[in-house]
């Protein structure tokens, strides 16, 4: 039985009144906008294709029929060409507009669509239609939504990155860094409204974890991969405080899920940094379990290399009197 690893009430302006438990989403969201990303007023969440105007192509030309867009976005907004534009089908059956070279090197493993690299479309529900969170002890009524809204938090992220790119040419720009909303929050949040902040960043950011794993789900590349696990590092101080032994093994599961030990021009050995940051931060209990559920995910093939990866990285360390 999956047991809330927060307690106490929510009297944060952006959560409804109540404890945060498990079942801490309404309507399928979580109770705090943990997102980088929003609809204008004008979005129509009730045609898949009218696609928030931030993200679509100019209304007034051949690729994009005006009657999906308002006047007044037609007007305020001007819209960049992408050059191998895909549309990614959300499991909400709204649509993400991207370059498909954004997707295929920030999230590897779409490369593994039957499409991948020439498709216009991406059913992201249809590649994902065998995953299984392999987290026994959270129910589906909780998995299912919270890793939904993460995966549409991700392709919306890739989305702005395309655009982005788009604006300026082809030219290198700097990116809105995925968790940018979330350390906004957490810099923020007055101190009584901590605990229930803390709960939705830690849920987040497991579910995006699961989004990005990098043998089952989209996977990430390096320097998106750095980016999640030092967000995981620096919330851990306060799951810490707030939560339980359980969420912050939780939060190590996650950690797990998207870790690579590269030496790319990203950063030589970057994430074997952090991961051994995060280890040392940990208690010996926590250590303890966190280090037995990975040790059994490494024995077990349906939870893949994400885990003997991390195993083989923790040794390393250890050999080298980094870690205990």
């Amino acid at each position: 039985m999956f047991h809330p690893p927060f307690c106490g009430p929510g009297h944060h302006h952006n959560v409804r009144h109540g404890h945060p438990t498990c079942h801490h989403f309404e309507n399928g969201h979580p109770a705090v906008n943990v997102n980088n990303y929003s609809y204008p007023q004008d979005h129509d969440a009730r045609h898949p294709l009218a696609i928030s105007n931030q993200h679509a192509c100019d209304p007034h030309g051949s690729q994009f029929p005006s009657h999906l867009v308002s006047t007044q976005a037609a007007l305020r907004l001007s819209y960049p060409h992408l050059q191998t534009r895909c549309t990614v089908i959300l499991h909400s059956g709204e649509r993400a507009l991207l370059d498909r070279h954004h997707l295929l090197a920030l999230l590897p493993r779409t490369r593994n669509a039957a499409n991948a690299g020439r498709g216009a479309v991406f059913d992201l529900p249809a590649f994902l239609a065998d995953y299984t969170p392999d987290l026994d002890d959270i129910p589906a009524a909780l998995f299912v939504p919270g890793f939904q809204a993460a995966l549409t938090f991700v392709m919306r992220h890739v989305e702005a990155l395309s655009l982005s790119t788009a604006s300026s040419g082809g030219a290198a720009s700097t990116p809105t860094p995925l968790f940018a909303r979330q350390r906004a929050l957490l810099a923020n949040v007055p101190p009584r409204d901590e605990p229930p902040l803390v709960f939705d960043l830690f849920q987040h950011a497991l579910f995006a974890c699961c989004a990005l794993d990098q043998d089952r789900a989209l996977g990430c590349c390096d320097a998106l991969g750095l980016e999640v696990v030092t967000w995981l590092l620096d919330l851990l101080p306060r799951v810490q405080l707030h939560g339980t032994r359980e969420a912050v093994v939780y939060l190590f599961v996650g950690l797990a899920r998207v870790f690579r030990a590269t030496t790319t021009t990203t950063g030589a050995g970057a994430q074997v940094a952090v991961l051994g940051r995060f280890w040392n931060a940990l208690e010996p209990d926590e250590r303890a379990v966190a280090g037995a559920i990975v040790g059994d995910g490494a024995g077990d093939g349906g939870r893949g290399g994400n885990a003997a990866r991390v195993l083989q990285a923790l040794r390393g360390l250890r050999d080298a009197g980094v870690v205990e």
